[in-house]
């Protein structure tokens, strides 16, 4: 357990509870076990049978807590908790002429704190980070102009201190309404599906819940290039529909979505490690494109798992819990039973490295990421794992099964870091970032 600045916590209370917590976030339940950790900030859970767990840590006077769903074994995790204390962001807000603009509102993505701009323009807004790594979203609002996101740019090691953020607001896009009717294939209308509405280049999103009759209506929708509708039915007796890119607008826009019937397949599969040996007791979620929930699975001690109704359609199997595998590839039409075998990054190697600067100096939080991809057949297996150095500049992965990955190291003022790593030379790596010129000029006063 370490904070954000990569120290080590002491007496600070782990609690163990079952997975089903994170499916109902407002239960309550006892802990199936607690510890406390040690100086060095260690704490361990032994004796546990085999699965997926949940590890909560409870807010403190000068922490804010969190939850992470674990897998036991040979898990090793380490945890970094925020600690408290206000952010403040300020800056400029101008319009399209650069003019300072007047009552504009600033938010912070995800909360309720907001403030507006004064007649300069200017603004001022505090609030807390509540996880380490995160990077808090700004969003700039007035009625006459186009709305924005920026993210707030923290420096590496940041400490609380204030930061200065402006931006400029561009000329409003027109509006126009997008409405239609969803139905089946017997063309019966579906009611309560849910309609989508999105484009990356525009960065919006709407969506909304067709009615009783099928129909469905989005108003004030920008006009522009990029969108594509989603729509995801209630239940399985459709399928989920996703549709070709088109643009919107310059008027009101018909667009009736006519969804797929719903089928069923089976399949069974197997798991087993890059060096083919199987995962026995382990567990992963089987999830469909057209399915309404993805399904716990659960390897034997052969690492099959047993037949399992499913809707047809595109499968993916992928973990809740750290380190994310994932496969994808795996297709099953209606009425097809398939057995599906599957590689997973998961085994016994660990890899132990540290960061450092230019001049030899140890950098805390910067966010080491490993990535590994393979392909069987059609099947895709990936894997990916993440961790923040301490304030050592130290970090370890730990369950590694595959012998090659690619490494990225990423710290705000840093040019980011790629490079292919071995776990099989056994040595402990060394990583040593390099300031951006911008970094660098901005250092450079008197």
């Amino acid at each position: 357990m370490l904070d954000d600045t990569g120290a080590p916590l002491a007496s600070l209370v782990v609690k163990l509870e079952a997975l089903q917590a994170l499916a109902s976030p407002g239960l309550t339940q006892a802990p199936l076990a607690r510890a406390t950790t040690n100086h060095l900030g260690m704490f361990d859970f032994e004796a546990l049978r085999a699965g997926e767990y949940q590890l909560r840590i409870d807010d403190t006077d000068h922490l804010f807590g969190t939850t992470r769903a674990v897998r036991a074994g040979t898990d090793h995790l380490t945890l970094h908790l925020q600690r408290k204390g206000a952010l403040q962001v300020f800056g400029q807000v101008t319009d399209p002429d650069g003019a300072p603009l007047e009552n504009a509102w600033v938010r912070a993505f995800g909360l309720q704190q907001r403030t507006a701009t004064n007649a300069s323009g200017e603004y001022a807004l505090e609030f807390q980070l509540r996880r380490v790594g995160e990077v808090p979203v700004l969003e700039f609002e007035h009625h006459l102009f186009r709305s924005t996101t920026r993210r707030v740019p923290l420096a590496q090691g940041h400490g609380f201190e204030p930061v200065r953020l402006d931006v400029q607001l561009l000329d409003e896009y027109e509006h126009v309404a997008v409405y239609g009717t969803v139905f089946g294939p017997q063309l019966e209308p579906v009611a309560g599906a849910r309609v989508v509405l999105m484009s990356p280049s525009l960065q919006t999103r709407q969506s909304t819940v067709s009615g009783d009759q099928g129909d469905y209506l989005l108003e004030q929708v920008a006009v522009g290039p990029g969108y594509r509708l989603r729509v995801t039915p209630n239940g399985e007796r459709y399928r989920q529909y996703l549709s070709e890119s088109f643009p919107i607008g310059p008027h009101a826009m018909q667009r009736d979505i006519a969804l797929e019937a719903g089928e069923r397949a089976t399949v069974s599969g197997l798991l087993f490690d890059p060096e083919g040996t199987p995962l026995s007791d382990f567990t992963l979620w089987l999830r469909s494109d057209n399915g309404a929930y993805p399904l716990p699975i659960h390897t034997d001690h052969q690492g099959r798992f047993g037949t399992i109704d499913v809707a047809a359609g595109n499968l993916t199997l992928e973990t809740h819990s750290a380190p994310w595998l994932r496969v994808t590839g795996i297709t099953v039409a209606a009425g097809e039973y398939r057995a599906i075998r599957a590689p997973l990054d998961w085994g016994q190697n660990w890899l132990l490295g540290q960061v450092v600067d230019a001049q030899g100096q140890a950098l805390s939080q910067v966010r080491i990421t490993l990535q590994w991809a393979t392909d069987f057949g059609e099947i895709r297996s990936t894997s990916q794992r993440a961790h923040l150095s301490d304030m050592l500049g130290r970090f370890e992965f730990a369950n590694l099964g595959a012998r090659v990955y690619q490494l990225t190291a990423q710290s705000p003022g840093y040019a980011i870091e790629r490079t292919t790593i071995s776990t099989t030379d056994g040595a402990e790596i060394r990583i040593q970032l390099r300031r951006t010129a911008s970094a660098t000029d901005a250092g450079a006063g008197p």
